[in-house]
């Protein structure tokens, strides 16, 4: 959950207060993130590990697998 949350963040430029701001207000992220009701990560557990990610490299790793995810190219009609 906290990944999808993150790269929600990354995605969007959101702040960590503003992404819990989002996460309380749009269903479509929660549903996306697949966030209970019940289980709303705080702004400190967002920066927590948002730093944790920073800190040994994860964030760029991420962000270049869903890079390379999204210009893969389409496979041909027929395969």
């Amino acid at each position: 959950v906290l990944l999808r949350i993150y790269l929600v963040q990354r995605v969007g430029g959101l702040s960590d207060p503003v992404m819990v701001n989002v996460l309380r207000g749009s269903l479509s992220v929660r549903e996306f993130v697949r966030l209970s009701w019940f289980a709303l990560p705080s702004v400190e557990q967002l920066g927590s590990f948002r730093r944790f990610m920073e800190k040994h490299g994860f964030d760029k790793r991420l962000l270049e697998m869903v890079e390379m995810t999204m210009t893969l190219p389409e496979r041909a009609a027929g395969d």
